[in-house]
């Protein structure tokens, strides 16, 4: 089974990468969400999770199927670029409010 979550479930996860801390409780991760709470540190937390993290949430959450995992973990991936586009779009307004351009 695992080598079959190698070969379907390996992607990036950019849910996991956007929203590191949300990202662990959900999926009971809590030593990653704890550590994404972690100034300069959550930058790193951040990308290793984005890689590790289908691995990490499929041996804590108990999926009943393979399918199911992989269909959460594709909603994740569709928030996690929702919530990395609103965050530039965010630090673009910002920055064009303090700057005055």
């Amino acid at each position: 089974m695992k080598e079959q979550l190698k070969q379907q479930g390996k992607f990036f996860n950019w849910g996991a990468c956007a929203v590191p801390f949300i990202y662990g409780l959900c999926n009971r991760l809590y030593i990653w969400a704890v550590l994404g709470l972690i100034p300069y540190l959550n930058i790193i937390v951040a990308i290793v999770l984005g890689f590790r993290a289908n691995e990490e949430a499929w041996e804590k959450e108990p999926y009943k199927t393979q399918d199911e995992f992989i269909a959460t973990q594709q909603n994740w991936n569709t928030f996690g670029i929702v919530a990395i586009i609103l965050q530039i779009f965010l630090g673009l307004f910002i920055l064009i409010a303090v700057c005055g351009a």
